[in-house]
């Protein structure tokens, strides 16, 4: 894969209708003065026994030290082709967490996730990503002491005590109302795998 040195992805979309959207390379330098949004692709990783991936963010990291979030990544430009926001997570999952998601099923109905609190701006696709379980081994932009697979009612409970980087939070507590425990959320994995 062929990067164009720093460019990510940024979005040109239409007010009236959030899923059309056309996808160019650009800067994060650009994308602030032409205030374009920066395309993420988020991966909620889901285990067979109803688990979902969390991770930590080491203190070392310039932005959101020590925060919980979830797998995501800057969508790239490569060879003047602009990822989409499933190519972004299937790219990024495997990077983040060594794994490879077995079906990826594009999470929330058009909803596109805002991140105003940093510049630029990113608008955030999550997708639930069913893997076949195992070792999560992380990238060093993880802290793997405190990152894994964790059960619904134990993310419930982290999102009250916790901090979470602004979209994951968003994410995460969607989530948590559409699946009330992990048993239901096994269930699901159940349904499409």
């Amino acid at each position: 894969m062929v990067v164009d040195g720093n460019l990510k992805v940024g979005i040109l979309y239409s007010s009236e209708n959030p899923e059309k959207y056309q996808l160019i390379p650009l800067s994060k330098k650009d994308a602030i003065s032409r205030e374009i949004p920066l395309l993420v692709g988020m991966g909620l990783l889901v285990d067979p026994r109803g688990r979902i991936a969390v991770i930590r963010r080491p203190e070392t990291e310039d932005l959101y030290p020590g925060y919980y979030s979830s797998i995501a990544g800057h969508g790239e430009s490569m060879g003047g082709y602009c990822e989409t926001p499933e190519e972004t997570v299937l790219r990024e999952v495997p990077e983040e967490a060594n794994i490879h998601p077995l079906k990826i099923i594009k999470y929330g109905a058009g909803e596109i996730f805002i991140d105003e609190t940093k510049q630029p701006v990113r608008r955030t696709f999550p997708y639930i990503c069913l893997c076949s379980g195992g070792d999560l081994v992380f990238g060093p932009e993880i802290d793997p002491a405190y990152s894994g697979y964790f059960k619904v009612e134990e993310l419930k409970d982290m999102l009250q005590k916790e901090n979470f980087t602004p979209a994951s939070r968003l994410v995460f507590e969607k989530f948590v109302k559409s699946f009330a425990n992990s048993r239901e959320l096994e269930d699901f994995y159940q349904t499409y795998v």
